[in-house]
């Protein structure tokens, strides 16, 4: 996710989960409220100013039996980039299922329509997945 900050603080809370801290920013020309879903993010935003432009990649990684959430926040320097992904739905997993599928579409077009797209699909989805560290826990 790239986003603006719209305000120099955060507005800080406390709920039955605990702590909160709640960024308005603006997300491909939408305003947006954003929650620092870690301690380590909010210390990363906390002390920059309106107008700073800040990329979160989350990634998840096996742990065990459970899975591991990493972020890393970058601080854009006065450049935007040409797309930004605001939308939850555009993860790692949305942009490798759709290379998955214009794979199996090539596949079966060069087999004139005989092979399965999705199950061409959601194998080299998988193999994909395999082959990433980040989702095989290595």
């Amino acid at each position: 996710m790239t986003m603006v900050l719209k305000y120099d603080a955060p507005l800080k809370g406390e709920s039955k989960y605990g702590s909160y801290f709640a960024y308005a920013v603006d997300c491909n020309g939408e305003e947006m409220t954003f929650f620092a879903p870690s301690d380590e993010v909010n210390q990363k935003l906390i002390n920059l100013k309106r107008g700073s432009t800040v990329q979160i990649v989350k990634t998840a990684r096996q742990n065990g039996k459970g899975i591991k959430l990493e972020y890393e926040v970058t601080l854009l320097e006065g450049n935007k980039p040409e797309q930004t992904a605001c939308d939850p739905q555009d993860d790692i997993y949305y942009r490798t299922m759709d290379k998955a599928f214009e794979s199996a579409l090539r596949i079966q077009s060069k087999y004139n329509g005989m092979a399965n797209v999705n199950q061409l699909a959601v194998t080299i989805y998988i193999s994909m997945l395999k082959q990433n560290n980040s989702f095989a826990g290595g």
